[in-house]
């Protein structure tokens, strides 16, 4: 998906943060925002997450409340 930013004129990729527990099960899935993206994780347990924002590769989350 493309889409145009607010008055900036920009084109860009919509992309969506996935993120994984550790036993695979999708989490969350987060819109991602050029430039503004705060994503909470108070809502998550202690332990270990996978997140990917292209698809392809993954990055470890630990969580430690």
């Amino acid at each position: 998906d493309v889409e145009r930013s607010r008055g900036l004129g920009d084109v860009y990729k919509r992309q969506d943060m996935l993120l994984y527990n550790s036993l695979g099960a999708l989490v969350k899935n987060v819109r991602l925002v050029p430039g503004q993206n705060a994503v909470r994780i108070d809502e998550l347990s202690n332990g270990f997450y996978m997140y990917s924002i292209d698809g392809s590769s993954f990055k470890r989350l630990v969580v430690s409340h």
